[in-house]
């Protein structure tokens, strides 16, 4: 990123409409859009931050084998709160705990814990504790797992970061199980 007073920093064109990424008539059938970033094939750049995936990929799959589509079909579409790449990270998480012997020796208090992410099935429904577990969870331990590899002013950059969970993924999954004890 370049301080916007840096003259190379400055546009020198603009991008014409007709140059921007478009789709007419697609071949799927439909066309989906959440903020998710464009084709790699796209010559103009149109942004460098987007967000992850998941919503996209869900209303393509919840909408992929359909022959048609109606207003109701839509309003499900959109109030659908599964979230794939969390039940991922999920896995992954009660995996190492396993694999660390934490769930072994913890407390009522985990287990209750525990058990709501084991029972939870990736929905972020307003009655969902697990969903409330699973983003506790992830958010307590994102900011330890971070803060000891980059040191207390450092961490905080991956908080704010829109793919924080596919970034944890990736790190938790390159990690030694001990290497990621408390």
């Amino acid at each position: 990123i370049l301080a916007p007073d840096e003259r190379h920093a400055a546009w020198q064109t603009l991008t014409a409409t007709s140059d921007l990424p478009a789709i007419y008539n697609p071949a799927k059938g439909y066309l989906a859009s959440a903020n998710n970033p464009p084709p790699r094939d796209v010559a103009s750049k149109v942004g460098y931050f987007f967000s992850p995936e998941d919503r996209v990929l869900r209303m393509a799959q919840l909408i992929e084998d359909r022959q048609r589509i109606g207003v109701d079909d839509l309003k499900r579409v959109h109030r659908d709160t599964y979230v794939a790449s969390s039940l991922a990270l999920r896995d992954l998480v009660l995996e190492k705990i396993e694999a660390l012997g934490l769930a072994a020796e913890s407390g009522a208090k985990e287990r209750a814990v525990l058990e709501m992410l084991r029972d939870w099935d990736g929905r972020y429904e307003t009655d969902s504790r697990g969903a409330v577990a699973f983003e506790i969870l992830r958010h307590v331990f994102g900011i330890q797992f971070y803060r000891t590899r980059f040191g207390e002013q450092d961490w905080a950059a991956f908080a704010g970061v829109g793919r924080v969970k596919s970034i944890l993924l990736e790190d938790i999954e390159r990690r030694d199980a001990a290497d990621l004890r408390p």
